[in-house]
Formats: C-alpha cells, structure tokens, sequence
C-alpha cells in the first residue's frame, strides 16, 4: 500500500508539471553539405499579418560542432504554384551565427499562400555553397486552422486545465489513499 501511494503522489506531481515541459514548438533538421541545419518556427500555422519567429542552428556533422560566427543568407520566397521561374524574392537577409552556431530571425507575411525559407551558406568541410530550406504555409483569418491559431491566450488556459485535472486527481487520490 506504502508504494501505491507513492505511485499516486508521483503521477500528481507529473500531472502538474508536465505543462512546464511539454511545448508545440516543433523543430526539424535537414542536412545541406556537412552541415546540420536546425529550425523551430513559431507558430506553426501562421496567419496573415502574424510575425513568425525562425530560430536557425548550424553544426558541422564531420566533427559534429557547433558553426559559430557562420555567414548566412536567407531568403524568404513567394511561391507560385507550378511555374518556379514566376517565384518571388520578398525578403533577403544575412546573418551571422553566435558562439552557439545559432541565429533567429521575424518575418511578417502580408499574404495567404505558400513561402520557401532558404538558407544558404559555405560548407567549412568543403568551402562548397550549399542550401536548404522549408516551405511555411501561410492561412488567412477566416480559415478553420487560422481561427484556432489566432488565440494565443488558449495555451494559458490549458495550463490551467492541466493543473485543474492534476488538483482533481490529488484530491481523489488523498481522499481514497487517506495519505
């Protein structure tokens, strides 16, 4: 009975804290040259007229460190849909990494549709040019994703429901367990 109750105060406290660890912040990794290319973006799913936030990471995978003081160009491109050559370069900007290999960067886009993020840069193992880069889809208002999206208030509110639901499950705990 002594470890059941153990069992029980230890979900309560996870059930608690696991809104201070878990995020909707999806990063992904793609490779160009020897480098490790990193990127988050938040949000996600922007909307129109909505700063999106890019954080950049580079490492070199030959010696697997970390690229500090890296020039980097990048280039945010209106896309159109089955013609490349009609692509539009709306935004081109260079950057610097820090001590970390990392950079970030804003950009507001001012319509709905389809945008490449490339980044370019020289690969240290081979004094090559390479790139890569990752297509945003950017949502109007009125869309059904969009209108969920637009509430950046909704995260406080379900950490509160997680801490709700862990109060709701300690208390049921404490009143069967008699702790």
């Amino acid at each position: 009975m002594k470890y059941i109750s153990r069992l029980v105060r230890g979900l309560c406290v996870l059930t608690l804290c696991l809104p201070l660890f878990v995020s909707a912040h999806a990063g992904i990794e793609k490779q160009a040259g020897n480098v490790a290319v990193y990127l988050k973006q938040f949000p996600l799913a922007p909307l129109v007229g909505e700063e999106v936030k890019f954080y950049f990471g580079f490492n070199d995978r030959t010696n697997h460190k970390q690229l500090a003081n890296m020039a980097v160009n990048v280039r945010v491109i209106d896309t159109f849909t089955g013609d490349e050559s009609r692509d539009v370069v709306i935004s081109e900007k260079n950057f610097t990494t820090d001590a970390n290999g990392d950079f970030d960067f804003t950009h507001t886009f001012t319509k709905e549709n389809y945008f490449d993020v490339e980044v370019s840069m020289i690969d240290p193992s081979t004094d090559a040019p390479v790139e890569t880069g990752v297509l945003v889809q950017v949502r109007g208002a009125g869309t059904a994703t969009g209108t969920q999206n637009a509430s950046q208030g909704s995260q406080p509110l379900s950490s509160l429901l997680y801490v709700a639901v862990g109060l709701i499950i300690g208390g049921l705990a404490v009143r069967r367990f008699r702790f």
